[in-house]
């Protein structure tokens, strides 16, 4: 049976494209917004529900995990916060399945790139997120915890990197190599794929000097109610 998700109705083909392909091994890149986090996590709810995975290990940069203990609260309120994207996302594309129990029965898993020394993923879907600030070390510490049967994702923006000099070097030498494995598909999406908002879409545009905002966008009376209702879930079977 296949797992229907609720899926943004503004989905490009490419999106839909790799939401679909069999590849394994996936390195998903492009500027905020092209749903490349959203695309991973649906694609690793479809093989959790038909069991053809055991968890969903979702993966983040040590330095910045580092970073919640600024935050206010206890650790459980700061993991919170940390979490907050993914049970977003896991309630808008399955409605009917409970983050907290995902989590709590450790079919979703979070793990910082510091704890991941002597640890093995079999039979998982591991979510590497923003790769583009993890360093060399932190990179493939990941990809040799790699076990049997377990699919990877990495997802992130090259343009919005906070590494330079030779943390940025070393990193794109793993890159390189990544992407030179037949293992791998490498998608590169646009600002033709941004599907968040037509905002955050004309923003983009408009900074690489692509698009200017028409002078309407501008000059609109806001009280005007003759707006466009707001688009809702479309449901896909996968």
């Amino acid at each position: 049976m296949g797992l229907t998700l609720a899926l943004h109705p503004e989905l490009t083909d490419k999106q839909r494209r790799i939401l679909k392909t069999r590849a394994e091994c996936l390195i998903l890149k492009g500027p905020a917004g092209t749903s490349k986090t959203y695309i991973a996590l649906a694609r690793g709810l479809k093989l959790l529900q038909q069991n053809l995975i055991s968890r969903i290990v979702i993966i983040r940069s040590a330095v910045e995990i580092r970073s919640i203990g600024f935050l206010p609260g206890n650790q459980q309120e700061k993991m919170d916060a940390y979490k907050a994207p993914y049970a977003g996302l896991v309630a808008q594309l399955s409605p009917k399945r409970n983050f907290n129990a995902l989590v709590a029965s450790k079919e979703i898993e979070f793990h910082p790139t510091s704890f991941l020394r002597g640890m093995t993923f079999d039979d998982a879907y591991i979510i590497v997120d923003e790769y583009q600030n993890m360093n060399a070390h932190e990179l493939e510490t990941i990809v040799t915890r790699v076990g049997d049967s377990t699919h990877i994702v990495l997802c992130g923006d090259t343009d919005q990197s906070d590494l330079v000099g030779t943390e940025a070097k070393e990193h794109q030498q793993i890159m390189d190599t990544l992407e030179s494995m037949p293992e791998f598909l490498v998608v590169e999406f646009t600002e033709e794929d941004i599907v968040r908002s037509g905002f955050v879409k004309r923003y983009y545009l408009a900074k690489r000097g692509i698009f200017t905002p028409p002078a309407f966008l501008l000059k609109a009376d806001i009280s005007d109610q003759s707006r466009s209702p707001p688009h809702h879930a479309e449901a896909l079977t996968l």
